[in-house]
């Protein structure tokens, strides 16, 4: 993992992208809090607006938003897909959204 970004409590740290997602994990006081993957499909699909070249600042500001804004367990992976996004906001409502516990 490569470190990203700390607003607060949280930190953003990038995990190595596979062929099929992009993954940023957000650790709250060392403790895994939240995994924010973007499938690379909706990275290419011209209507969900987070191109390959921005895609971990939008990670970042869309976890951090999770967090404002949602309740989840800890250590909740949430996948995001084109279907989800679009113009660069997931439009599906987060009790719809894949999620894993882990």
């Amino acid at each position: 993992m490569k470190y990203y970004n700390t607003a607060g409590l949280i930190e953003g740290f990038i995990e190595k992208p596979d062929k099929a997602v992009y993954s940023m994990v957000f650790l709250v006081e060392g403790q895994l809090a939240l995994r924010l993957n973007i499938t690379h499909q909706a990275t290419v699909s011209e209507s969900c607006g987070v191109p390959v070249e921005k895609v971990y600042q939008w990670l970042w500001e869309e976890g951090n938003e999770i967090f404002l804004r949602e309740t989840f367990s800890q250590g909740t992976t949430i996948t995001v897909k084109a279907k989800d996004v679009i113009n660069g906001n997931i439009i599906t409502s987060f009790d719809n959204l894949e999620k894993h516990e882990e």
